[in-house]
């Protein structure tokens, strides 16, 4: 994925920053899509394996000091 745009793109949830998603990340959620435990945010099963993915880059909340 071209930098720049990852740049400008933001979790339409949250407007938090993206980041490409690891490729153990990845297999983890590939081995739930098998067992089938994997759902979207609608709830529904994911039933198909992933090849990439984006995900929300943690910030810094400084009222807790945690991200």
């Amino acid at each position: 994925m071209n930098n720049e745009l990852l740049t400008i793109l933001r979790c339409p949830e949250t407007r938090q920053a993206l980041a490409l998603a690891e490729p153990a990340i990845i297999e983890r959620l590939n081995a739930l899509v098998s067992a089938g435990k994997l759902r979207n945010a609608a709830g529904q099963v994911v039933s198909a394996k992933l090849d990439s993915g984006l995900m929300r880059v943690p910030r810094f909340d400084p009222r807790s000091g945690m991200t």
